[in-house]
């Protein structure tokens, strides 16, 4: 079920697309459902372990921050930043996660990886994705449509 945040979002976009305030209108929600699930728009999403670790692996990239998380390498910041990349690698990385962009971003900063990475990252990641993905990644059902009236 939706939060009471997730409903006020999902309205509010209703609200400002003409046809699916005429399907709201006429109590539709299946219809507007489908139409939020589509997986129409350009975006990025999270990639699973194997394709985190196939990422990591191209061009050492994985060598590159694990010897940066060395004692005696670099700052203990640096280190930490390193060791959470690692550990958030072997779980999948989430390019919708603005924490995992400015971990990336703060390990290219830090010179241990290269905006060629983050590009290759948000390649890796990018995908078709739909409305209700990009509003509450995951899908909606129409019945949770119907509580956002």
């Amino acid at each position: 079920m939706l939060t009471a945040a997730e409903k006020t979002v999902v309205a509010n976009y209703i609200a400002t697309v003409p046809a699916l305030v005429t399907l709201r209108n006429q109590a539709r929600d299946g219809e507007i459902a489908h139409t939020l699930n589509s997986r129409v728009l350009d975006g990025v999403r999270s990639i699973t372990r194997f394709e985190a670790l196939k990422w990591a692996g191209v061009s050492g990239r994985f060598a590159k921050i694990k010897d940066a998380s060395v004692l005696g390498t670099n700052s203990v910041a640096i280190r930490s930043r390193c060791l959470v990349m690692l550990e958030i690698i072997s779980e999948g990385l989430d390019a919708t996660d603005t924490g995992v962009i400015n971990l990336i971003d703060a390990l290219i900063t830090d010179g241990v990886l290269a905006a060629g990475d983050k590009t290759a990252f948000l390649a890796a990641a990018a995908d078709k994705v739909s409305k209700s993905y990009e509003l509450l990644k995951r899908h909606i059902t129409a019945d949770e449509v119907g509580t956002c009236r």
